[in-house]
Protein backbone atom coordinates (compact mmCIF):
# COMPACT_ATOMS: atom_id res chain seq x y z
CA UNK A 1 0.00 0.00 0.00
CA UNK A 2 1.20 3.34 -0.76
CA UNK A 3 0.97 6.80 1.64
CA UNK A 4 -1.39 7.99 -1.50
CA UNK A 5 -3.77 5.26 -1.33
CA UNK A 6 -4.15 5.92 2.63
CA UNK A 7 -6.04 8.90 2.91
CA UNK A 8 -8.21 7.43 -0.25
CA UNK A 9 -9.26 4.32 1.72
CA UNK A 10 -10.46 6.02 4.81
CA UNK A 11 -12.14 8.32 3.57
CA UNK A 12 -14.17 5.81 1.56
CA UNK A 13 -14.08 4.22 5.40
CA UNK A 14 -15.17 7.97 6.49
CA UNK A 15 -17.72 7.78 3.73
CA UNK A 16 -18.90 4.62 4.23
CA UNK A 17 -19.53 5.28 7.79
CA UNK A 18 -21.09 8.52 7.44
CA UNK A 19 -23.36 6.74 4.91
CA UNK A 20 -24.54 4.16 7.86
CA UNK A 21 -24.67 6.76 9.73
CA UNK A 22 -27.16 8.26 7.79
CA UNK A 23 -28.86 5.48 6.80
CA UNK A 24 -29.06 4.37 10.53
CA UNK A 25 -30.42 7.78 11.16
CA UNK A 26 -32.90 7.27 8.27
CA UNK A 27 -33.25 3.31 9.72
CA UNK A 28 -33.94 5.32 13.40
CA UNK A 29 -36.35 8.10 12.15
CA UNK A 30 -38.29 5.31 10.23
CA UNK A 31 -38.75 3.28 13.33
CA UNK A 32 -39.57 6.29 15.02
CA UNK A 33 -42.31 7.24 12.99
CA UNK A 34 -43.39 3.48 12.57
CA UNK A 35 -43.54 3.24 16.14
CA UNK A 36 -45.18 6.76 16.32
CA UNK A 37 -47.81 5.44 13.32
CA UNK A 38 -48.49 2.57 15.50
CA UNK A 39 -48.79 4.13 18.50
CA UNK A 40 -51.25 6.60 16.97
CA UNK A 41 -52.46 3.51 14.94
CA UNK A 42 -53.09 1.63 18.80
CA UNK A 43 -54.42 5.10 19.95
CA UNK A 44 -57.07 4.99 17.02
CA UNK A 45 -57.78 0.92 17.26
CA UNK A 46 -58.00 1.36 21.00
CA UNK A 47 -60.60 4.40 20.39
CA UNK A 48 -62.61 2.45 17.38
CA UNK A 49 -62.23 -0.50 20.11
CA UNK A 50 -64.12 1.51 22.79
CA UNK A 51 -66.42 3.36 20.61
CA UNK A 52 -67.58 -0.11 19.17
CA UNK A 53 -67.51 -1.31 22.71
CA UNK A 54 -69.57 1.61 24.06
CA UNK A 55 -71.59 0.72 20.58
CA UNK A 56 -71.93 -2.67 21.48
CA UNK A 57 -72.75 -2.27 24.60
CA UNK A 58 -75.62 0.26 24.23
CA UNK A 59 -76.67 -2.04 21.69
CA UNK A 60 -76.28 -4.71 24.36
CA UNK A 61 -78.31 -2.56 26.25
CA UNK A 62 -80.77 -1.70 23.86
CA UNK A 63 -80.92 -5.41 23.16
CA UNK A 64 -81.11 -6.36 27.01
CA UNK A 65 -83.92 -4.13 27.68
CA UNK A 66 -85.71 -5.62 24.21
CA UNK A 67 -84.94 -9.09 25.59
CA UNK A 68 -86.53 -7.78 29.18
CA UNK A 69 -89.49 -6.72 27.11
CA UNK A 70 -89.73 -9.24 25.27
CA UNK A 71 -89.70 -11.62 28.00
CA UNK A 72 -91.92 -9.62 30.43
CA UNK A 73 -94.23 -9.80 27.21
CA UNK A 74 -93.68 -13.37 26.98
CA UNK A 75 -94.03 -14.33 30.80
CA UNK A 76 -97.18 -11.62 30.35
CA UNK A 77 -98.12 -14.66 27.45
CA UNK A 78 -97.26 -17.49 29.25
CA UNK A 79 -99.36 -16.69 32.14
CA UNK A 80 -102.44 -15.47 29.68
CA UNK A 81 -101.46 -18.92 27.95
CA UNK A 82 -101.45 -20.62 31.49
CA UNK A 83 -104.52 -18.95 32.15
CA UNK A 84 -106.56 -19.72 28.97
CA UNK A 85 -104.78 -23.99 29.45
CA UNK A 86 -105.95 -23.39 32.99
CA UNK A 87 -109.27 -22.18 31.63
CA UNK A 88 -109.80 -25.02 28.97
CA UNK A 89 -108.41 -27.94 31.65
CA UNK A 90 -111.29 -27.01 33.83
CA UNK A 91 -113.59 -26.92 31.07
CA UNK A 92 -112.16 -29.92 29.67
CA UNK A 93 -112.81 -31.53 33.22
CA UNK A 94 -116.30 -30.20 33.66
CA UNK A 95 -117.22 -31.64 30.19
CA UNK A 96 -115.24 -35.15 31.07
CA UNK A 97 -117.03 -35.01 34.55
CA UNK A 98 -120.41 -34.67 32.33
CA UNK A 99 -119.33 -37.13 29.99
CA UNK A 100 -118.50 -39.79 32.91
CA UNK A 101 -122.08 -39.11 34.38
CA UNK A 102 -123.70 -39.08 30.79
CA UNK A 103 -121.71 -42.50 30.87
CA UNK A 104 -123.27 -43.60 34.22
CA UNK A 105 -126.77 -42.86 33.24
CA UNK A 106 -125.48 -45.00 29.97
CA UNK A 107 -124.70 -47.67 32.31
CA UNK A 108 -127.75 -47.72 34.65
CA UNK A 109 -129.56 -47.24 31.21
CA UNK A 110 -127.93 -50.51 29.58
CA UNK A 111 -128.07 -52.60 33.23
CA UNK A 112 -131.97 -51.26 32.76
CA UNK A 113 -131.90 -52.85 29.28
CA UNK A 114 -130.56 -55.81 30.32
CA UNK A 115 -133.16 -56.18 32.95
CA UNK A 116 -136.02 -55.46 30.46
CA UNK A 117 -134.12 -57.62 28.12
CA UNK A 118 -134.30 -60.17 30.68
CA UNK A 119 -137.68 -59.53 31.67
CA UNK A 120 -138.72 -60.11 27.54
CA UNK A 121 -136.60 -63.22 27.73
CA UNK A 122 -138.94 -64.22 31.01
CA UNK A 123 -142.07 -62.90 29.62
CA UNK A 124 -141.81 -65.04 26.54
CA UNK A 125 -140.49 -67.81 28.77
CA UNK A 126 -144.12 -67.11 30.15
CA UNK A 127 -146.00 -66.87 27.17
CA UNK A 128 -144.40 -70.01 25.60
CA UNK A 129 -145.20 -71.76 28.83
CA UNK A 130 -148.68 -70.58 29.37
CA UNK A 131 -149.09 -71.39 25.48
CA UNK A 132 -147.89 -75.07 26.10
CA UNK A 133 -150.05 -74.45 29.42
CA UNK A 134 -153.12 -74.23 26.79
CA UNK A 135 -152.33 -77.01 24.64
CA UNK A 136 -151.83 -79.18 27.58
CA UNK A 137 -155.36 -78.35 28.75
CA UNK A 138 -157.03 -78.02 25.27
CA UNK A 139 -155.23 -81.77 25.11
CA UNK A 140 -156.25 -82.32 28.48
CA UNK A 141 -159.64 -81.41 27.43
CA UNK A 142 -159.93 -83.43 24.51
CA UNK A 143 -159.00 -86.40 26.09
CA UNK A 144 -160.91 -85.80 28.61
CA UNK A 145 -164.28 -85.17 26.34
CA UNK A 146 -162.46 -88.63 24.52
CA UNK A 147 -162.83 -90.38 28.05
CA UNK A 148 -166.23 -88.91 29.27
CA UNK A 149 -167.40 -90.40 25.84
CA UNK A 150 -166.23 -93.60 26.26
CA UNK A 151 -166.98 -93.82 30.14
CA UNK A 152 -170.63 -92.47 28.86
CA UNK A 153 -170.52 -95.42 25.95
CA UNK A 154 -169.42 -98.02 28.51
CA UNK A 155 -172.13 -96.26 31.18
CA UNK A 156 -174.93 -96.82 28.46
CA UNK A 157 -173.76 -100.11 27.39
CA UNK A 158 -173.52 -101.36 30.55
CA UNK A 159 -177.00 -99.45 31.88
CA UNK A 160 -178.56 -101.72 29.04
CA UNK A 161 -176.94 -104.78 30.07
CA UNK A 162 -178.28 -104.11 33.47
CA UNK A 163 -181.66 -103.18 32.10
CA UNK A 164 -181.72 -106.55 30.54
CA UNK A 165 -180.65 -108.37 33.59
CA UNK A 166 -183.20 -106.15 35.42
CA UNK A 167 -186.08 -107.26 33.32
CA UNK A 168 -184.82 -110.99 33.74
CA UNK A 169 -184.47 -110.07 37.37
CA UNK A 170 -188.28 -109.08 37.48
CA UNK A 171 -189.40 -112.05 35.81
CA UNK A 172 -187.48 -113.78 38.40
CA UNK A 173 -188.88 -112.14 41.01
CA UNK A 174 -192.26 -112.53 39.60
CA UNK A 175 -191.88 -116.36 39.27
CA UNK A 176 -190.28 -116.32 42.91
CA UNK A 177 -193.59 -114.18 44.24
CA UNK A 178 -196.12 -116.66 43.07
CA UNK A 179 -193.86 -119.48 44.84
CA UNK A 180 -193.40 -117.45 47.62
CA UNK A 181 -197.46 -117.08 48.45
CA UNK A 182 -197.32 -120.82 48.79
CA UNK A 183 -194.87 -120.54 51.36
CA UNK A 184 -196.51 -117.77 53.52
CA UNK A 185 -198.10 -120.80 56.14
CA UNK A 186 -194.51 -122.25 56.39
CA UNK A 187 -192.97 -118.64 56.86
CA UNK A 188 -195.05 -117.63 59.52
CA UNK A 189 -194.34 -121.01 61.53
CA UNK A 190 -190.96 -120.51 60.77
CA UNK A 191 -190.81 -117.00 62.47
CA UNK A 192 -192.52 -118.54 65.17
CA UNK A 193 -189.69 -120.77 65.60
CA UNK A 194 -187.05 -118.28 65.14
CA UNK A 195 -188.30 -116.27 68.34
CA UNK A 196 -186.91 -119.21 70.44
CA UNK A 197 -183.15 -118.22 69.21
CA UNK A 198 -180.78 -118.92 72.16
CA UNK A 199 -178.60 -116.80 73.91
CA UNK A 200 -175.86 -117.86 72.85
CA UNK A 201 -176.74 -117.81 68.71
CA UNK A 202 -177.23 -113.95 69.64
CA UNK A 203 -173.37 -113.60 71.08
CA UNK A 204 -172.42 -115.07 68.16
CA UNK A 205 -174.37 -112.77 65.94
CA UNK A 206 -172.99 -109.98 67.57
CA UNK A 207 -169.58 -111.04 67.33
CA UNK A 208 -170.12 -110.79 63.79
CA UNK A 209 -168.35 -108.08 62.30
CA UNK A 210 -167.05 -106.95 58.73
CA UNK A 211 -167.34 -104.08 56.51
CA UNK A 212 -165.47 -102.57 53.29
CA UNK A 213 -166.04 -99.40 51.60
CA UNK A 214 -165.23 -97.10 49.28
CA UNK A 215 -164.41 -92.99 48.82
CA UNK A 216 -167.37 -92.60 46.46
CA UNK A 217 -170.03 -94.32 44.67
CA UNK A 218 -170.11 -93.09 41.33
CA UNK A 219 -168.15 -90.16 39.45
CA UNK A 220 -164.95 -89.10 39.96
CA UNK A 221 -163.13 -87.20 43.33
CA UNK A 222 -159.60 -86.32 44.21
CA UNK A 223 -159.02 -85.46 47.94
CA UNK A 224 -155.89 -83.37 49.06
CA UNK A 225 -153.59 -81.51 49.14
CA UNK A 226 -154.78 -79.77 52.18
CA UNK A 227 -152.63 -77.48 55.08
CA UNK A 228 -153.64 -79.95 57.85
CA UNK A 229 -153.90 -83.89 58.13
CA UNK A 230 -157.37 -84.83 56.56
CA UNK A 231 -159.44 -88.15 57.97
CA UNK A 232 -160.43 -90.22 54.54
CA UNK A 233 -164.36 -90.34 54.75
CA UNK A 234 -165.26 -93.61 52.77
CA UNK A 235 -168.68 -92.95 51.79
CA UNK A 236 -169.35 -95.38 49.54
CA UNK A 237 -170.27 -98.81 51.97
CA UNK A 238 -170.00 -102.38 50.10
CA UNK A 239 -170.31 -104.13 53.23
CA UNK A 240 -171.04 -103.03 56.87
CA UNK A 241 -172.20 -106.19 58.86
CA UNK A 242 -172.38 -105.24 62.52
CA UNK A 243 -172.55 -101.67 61.59
CA UNK A 244 -169.44 -100.93 63.22
CA UNK A 245 -167.99 -98.42 60.14
CA UNK A 246 -169.38 -94.64 60.43
CA UNK A 247 -169.41 -93.84 56.76
CA UNK A 248 -170.46 -90.04 58.05
CA UNK A 249 -167.08 -89.80 59.78
CA UNK A 250 -165.16 -92.23 58.34
CA UNK A 251 -164.31 -94.02 61.72
CA UNK A 252 -164.76 -97.60 62.17
CA UNK A 253 -165.13 -98.22 66.16
CA UNK A 254 -164.48 -101.74 67.62
CA UNK A 255 -167.91 -103.34 69.12
CA UNK A 256 -166.03 -105.90 71.16
CA UNK A 257 -162.44 -106.80 72.29
CA UNK A 258 -160.73 -109.38 69.50
CA UNK A 259 -158.59 -108.93 66.95
CA UNK A 260 -159.30 -107.22 63.94
CA UNK A 261 -157.91 -107.53 60.50
CA UNK A 262 -157.51 -104.29 58.25
CA UNK A 263 -156.42 -103.32 54.85
CA UNK A 264 -156.39 -100.51 52.73
CA UNK A 265 -155.69 -99.60 48.80
CA UNK A 266 -154.77 -95.89 47.62
CA UNK A 267 -154.74 -94.53 43.96
CA UNK A 268 -153.77 -91.40 42.64
CA UNK A 269 -151.98 -89.90 39.47
CA UNK A 270 -148.41 -88.65 39.52
CA UNK A 271 -146.81 -85.39 39.98
CA UNK A 272 -143.91 -83.44 41.18
CA UNK A 273 -144.28 -82.19 44.46
CA UNK A 274 -147.57 -84.12 45.61
CA UNK A 275 -147.02 -87.80 46.55
CA UNK A 276 -150.07 -90.57 46.73
CA UNK A 277 -150.29 -91.97 50.33
CA UNK A 278 -152.43 -92.59 53.58
CA UNK A 279 -151.70 -93.92 57.31
CA UNK A 280 -153.83 -96.74 58.95
CA UNK A 281 -154.31 -95.15 62.44
CA UNK A 282 -155.58 -96.46 65.67
CA UNK A 283 -156.65 -94.11 68.54
CA UNK A 284 -155.22 -91.02 66.69
CA UNK A 285 -151.81 -93.13 66.75
CA UNK A 286 -149.44 -94.50 63.33
CA UNK A 287 -149.94 -97.89 62.79
CA UNK A 288 -148.87 -98.18 58.91
CA UNK A 289 -148.62 -96.42 55.43
CA UNK A 290 -149.59 -97.02 52.57
CA UNK A 291 -147.39 -94.48 50.28
CA UNK A 292 -146.18 -93.79 46.51
CA UNK A 293 -145.02 -90.57 44.77
CA UNK A 294 -144.55 -91.00 40.94
CA UNK A 295 -143.61 -87.80 39.24
CA UNK A 296 -146.04 -88.53 36.48
CA UNK A 297 -148.49 -91.42 35.31
CA UNK A 298 -151.34 -93.22 37.65
CA UNK A 299 -149.89 -94.48 41.22
CA UNK A 300 -151.00 -96.74 43.99
CA UNK A 301 -149.86 -98.38 46.95
CA UNK A 302 -151.26 -100.92 49.44
CA UNK A 303 -150.98 -101.71 52.99
CA UNK A 304 -152.65 -103.99 56.08
CA UNK A 305 -152.76 -105.54 59.99
CA UNK A 306 -154.08 -106.98 62.58
CA UNK A 307 -154.56 -104.95 65.94
CA UNK A 308 -155.97 -106.47 69.39
CA UNK A 309 -158.66 -103.81 69.55
CA UNK A 310 -160.25 -102.95 73.02
CA UNK A 311 -164.34 -102.14 73.12
CA UNK A 312 -164.35 -98.53 71.66
CA UNK A 313 -161.11 -98.64 69.91
CA UNK A 314 -161.39 -96.43 67.01
CA UNK A 315 -159.64 -96.93 63.58
CA UNK A 316 -159.32 -94.53 60.62
CA UNK A 317 -157.21 -93.55 57.75
CA UNK A 318 -155.01 -90.56 57.77
CA UNK A 319 -154.41 -88.33 54.49
CA UNK A 320 -151.05 -86.56 55.37
CA UNK A 321 -150.26 -82.92 53.94
CA UNK A 322 -149.26 -82.46 50.49
CA UNK A 323 -150.75 -86.05 49.76
CA UNK A 324 -153.92 -86.67 47.51
CA UNK A 325 -155.75 -89.74 46.44
CA UNK A 326 -158.14 -90.66 43.82
CA UNK A 327 -161.26 -92.37 43.11
CA UNK A 328 -164.01 -93.21 40.65
CA UNK A 329 -166.86 -95.92 40.05
CA UNK A 330 -164.19 -98.45 39.67
CA UNK A 331 -163.52 -98.27 43.35
CA UNK A 332 -159.84 -97.80 43.80
CA UNK A 333 -159.18 -96.30 46.70
CA UNK A 334 -160.58 -98.20 49.37
CA UNK A 335 -160.68 -99.67 53.18
CA UNK A 336 -161.67 -103.56 54.84
CA UNK A 337 -161.65 -105.31 58.18
CA UNK A 338 -163.36 -107.75 60.45
CA UNK A 339 -163.24 -109.32 63.05
CA UNK A 340 -160.93 -112.86 62.90
CA UNK A 341 -161.64 -113.58 66.77
CA UNK A 342 -162.80 -112.28 69.76
CA UNK A 343 -160.96 -111.97 73.04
Amino acid sequence: MTPGTVPLLLWSALVVAAAESEAEREMRGMMEEQREMRDLMEEQVRALMEEQMRALMEEQRGMRALMEEQMRALMEEQREMRALMEEQMRALMEEQMALMEEQRGMRALMEEQRGMRALMEEQRGMRALMEEQMRMRALMEEQMRALMEEQMRALMEEQRVELRHTKAQLDTMETRLRASEKLVQQLRSDIAGNLNLTGSQMEREERRVAFSASLITSGHVSVGPANTNLTLIYRNVITNIGDAYNNKTGIFTAPVRGVYYFTMFIYGSGHNWVSVGGSLSKNKEHVVIAYCHLPHGKASASNGASLLLEVGDQVFVILYTDSWVRDSYNHHTSISGHLLFPM
